[in-house]
């Protein structure tokens, strides 16, 4: 019970300095964004799950592509606390391939007082490396909330912060929240819908000057298909942005 508490302290920490450093943020630009993926999940029989999801993702008030990506993950659940997850992302951006491989853990909780809820937090490691050899760190954590509504309606909550480390850059790149619904039609489809909001630091300029931020608004729509539902474990209900 302690560590719950503590994880949930830490989890509206972050919520709460997110929102005052945000606040504190001067916003250099606000872009539109919009997110378009299909996901096919296998396994669940055992321990063991992989994921396959193809994903459109457009940017400028959706008037230019930002990347095509096809990413894989692998879930391992050892018991119904634990997930390991690592994955893998290929990405088409304009004239260059981005490659991605990660590795997360993944921590389930759940609460007496809301007994179709799932509090989820995901810690992940990440290195891009692209077709010119330019290679970045970077580590996230999102805290997300799950509540089953309805058998086959699921709203959510998320918050997350993504640090990057490289040559060009360091500190935190970016952070997202906002909600999200899916709609459960059956024991194979399922969609998803998550108007999520942004703010990406920009960086500095040639002249090492700060760019300051720019705000994003970037719904999110992802068709699920699940081949197979028989899980050990209940899964994890995380966006994997």
């Amino acid at each position: 019970m302690r560590f719950k508490r503590l994880l949930l302290c830490i989890s509206f920490s972050l919520a709460a300095g997110s929102n005052s450093f945000a606040q504190d943020m001067e916003i250099d630009r606000w872009d539109n964004w919009f997110l378009m993926g299909q996901k096919i999940v296998f396994g669940g029989e055992g321990n063991w799950k992989h994921s396959h999801e193809i994903q459109w993702r457009a940017k400028e008030d959706v008037t230019e592509l930002d990347q095509l990506f096809y990413e894989a993950v692998i879930t391992y659940s050892p018991n119904a606390t634990w997930e390991i997850v690592p994955d893998f992302r290929m990405a088409r951006k304009n004239d260059v391939m981005d490659f991605r491989p990660g590795f997360g853990i993944v921590r389930k909780d759940y609460f007496e007082w809301a007994p179709k809820g799932q509090f989820v937090q995901q810690l992940k490691y990440q290195y891009d490396i692209n077709n010119k050899g330019n290679g970045r760190h970077g580590v996230r954590y999102v805290v997300t909330y799950n509540q089953v509504l309805k058998e086959n309606l699921v709203v959510s909550g998320l918050i997350g912060g993504f640090y990057r480390w490289s040559n060009s850059f360091n500190g935190v790149e970016f952070i997202r929240f906002g909600p999200s619904v899916a709609y459960v039609f059956n024991d194979v489809h399922s969609i998803g819908f998550a108007p999520l909001f942004g703010l990406g630091n920009l960086g500095k300029d040639e002249n090492g000057e700060k760019l300051g931020w720019a705000g994003s608004f970037t719904p999110l729509f992802q068709l699920i298909i699940r081949v197979k539902r028989d899980y050990k474990f209940t899964p994890s209900k995380y966006i994997n942005f």
